[in-house]
């Protein structure tokens, strides 16, 4: 159900993100660059961390896609089901050994509801080995 009330007020790719008792997050190395001497180069780790504000109670569907620079997409998430809390909702998508096969500007998309509500640019960069 689309409301347009909902709004994406935090978006943004980290090493790691949790959210502590106090319902405050605690987002661990935000970045949005990859280095690599070489491909295929495989990330150990990263979570994408979002925050929706909205009518409280009111249930959404958050998607992620990862669009590589050639256009096609590496990754779909499955739909995520959350509710707007007091005074929002905050969620956490983790990815592990992720694959990246080109180098370039990668999009992360989020979708709310089946609509693209955001991208990031997450670039894959080629760097010199000093010997």
């Amino acid at each position: 159900m689309t409301n347009t009330k909902v709004k994406l007020i935090a978006s943004l790719i980290c090493e790691a993100a949790t959210i502590d008792q106090q319902n405050r997050a605690i987002i661990f190395g935000i970045f949005s660059q990859i280095n690599t001497p070489q491909l295929p180069a495989t990330h150990p780790q990263f979570s994408v961390f979002t925050v929706w504000s909205g009518v409280v109670g009111e249930k959404h569907n958050q998607q992620l896609k990862i669009i590589a620079p050639s256009g096609k997409i590496i990754l779909e998430t499955p739909q995520m089901p959350f509710e707007i809390g007091r005074p929002h909702a905050s969620l956490i998508s983790q990815f592990r050994l992720m694959r990246f096969d080109e180098f370039g500007i990668y999009k992360v998309q989020i979708i709310l509801d089946e609509k693209v509500e955001n991208e990031i640019d997450l670039e894959v960069l080629q760097v010199r080995r000093d010997a």
